[in-house]
């Protein structure tokens, strides 16, 4: 039979254009996001799930969402953030875009904030010497 799976989450819509319009900007989104690898998995954020609750205001040129990671101890947590920022604020139409990292929780399924992150009293530096893309 049928899976039965229900889509009843309540997410913020995005707004500021037709359905089109939101489908082509969140693509752009995920594409920019892409080139944020995690060093761990080798792999993209995007292609790993991370990228998670996107919500545009096309016509603020406003973008937000969380970037949900496999630790809260992630060592490039900060790097990713300010990376993510970057990619998508230099879309042409992206005037600002909010970022939240997240960790997913040990064990339990539910979402849920990482918290304590006001009292981070150590700050790893990660450097990662890239080469071109393509």
């Amino acid at each position: 039979g049928s899976g039965g799976l229900e889509a009843k989450v309540a997410v913020p819509a995005s707004t500021g254009g037709s359905e089109e319009e939101l489908a082509a900007a969140e693509q752009e989104v995920l594409q920019a996001l892409s080139v944020v690898v995690d060093p761990d998995l080798n792999m993209d954020i995007v292609s790993l799930g991370f990228v998670q609750g996107l919500v545009m205001d096309l016509e603020a040129g406003r973008v937000q969402f969380d970037v949900e990671l496999t630790t809260p101890a992630c060592p490039v947590k900060e790097q990713f953030q300010t990376q993510c920022q970057e990619v998508v604020e230099a879309l042409p139409w992206v005037k600002t875009a909010a970022v939240t990292m997240t960790a997913q929780p040990g064990g339990s399924g539910g979402p849920q904030q990482a918290t304590g992150m006001s009292s981070v009293s150590n700050i790893i530096a990660v450097s990662s010497c890239k080469g071109g893309v393509g």
